[in-house]
């Protein structure tokens, strides 16, 4: 309202977005943006998220050696400096969490899904869980965002309008260039910036996440600078 009162009665439309999405990604489909004006608001309070990068093509065996091994077997894993007890994973490809489960024999005790619904019968279908007494597992019950279990595999289903809660835990985003699966690969100024949003602790890590990528070659800027993991 204060911004509209300041632009004048020339302003008919106020177009806002919470997520900073550049406005040349606009002018590329719709010319007439070209002759708008464009204003940044910076809130107060607001915190830079710090990517730590971790580029390579083996994906899954880095995911498996820096973040799974440590956790299952140490009960903690570390990276750079960062300890966390947890990981928040985001990977939009629901094939490749199923083979992460099975790979490195998760349990369901250890993983909560935020997935669509479909997806979740294709897990119970390709993983086959079974409980305590060896009975198949039927049903994926939603997580508790306050009490997470060690894994939370989170596709695009979760990454809007979800709020996570855990002072131990990581953001770790899984995206890759791939030519058959282009929706693996997220956009930076949009999804990426949803997805590590979703941590709404305040612990220790709460400003970082583990970035394992392919493909990223661009500079982030001194706001979001970068701690390098080269492997």
């Amino acid at each position: 309202r204060e911004l509209l009162l300041k632009k004048g009665d020339g302003v008919h439309m106020l177009v806002m977005s919470a997520t900073p999405i550049p406005i040349r990604f606009f002018r590329y489909a719709y010319n007439w943006v070209e002759h708008l004006d464009e204003t940044t608001i910076t809130w107060e309070g607001s915190e830079a998220m710090i990517p730590i990068m971790v580029k390579t093509k083996e994906y899954s065996k880095k995911l498996k050696e820096l973040i799974i091994n440590p956790l299952k077997n140490n009960g903690s894993a570390q990276i750079n400096h960062h300890t966390f007890q947890k990981a928040i994973i985001y990977w939009n490809s629901i094939d490749n969490i199923i083979n992460t489960i099975k790979n490195n024999r998760l349990t369901y005790n250890e993983v909560d899904l935020i997935i669509g619904e479909d997806s979740k019968d294709k897990v119970i279908e390709k993983v086959r869980w079974r409980d305590s007494e060896g009975n198949d597992i039927t049903k994926i019950k939603n997580p508790d965002p306050h009490n997470l279990k060690k894994f939370t595999f989170i596709t695009s289903a979760g990454f809007c309008g979800l709020d996570l809660y855990h002072n131990q835990a990581m953001n770790v985003v899984v995206s890759y260039y791939n030519e058959e699966k282009k929706n693996i690969m997220l956009d930076p100024n949009t999804e990426l910036i949803q997805c590590i949003a979703r941590q709404r602790s305040s612990g220790d890590n709460k400003n970082y996440f583990i970035f394992i990528h392919n493909w990223w070659e661009g500079e982030f800027t001194e706001e979001r600078r970068k701690e390098e993991i080269e492997y």
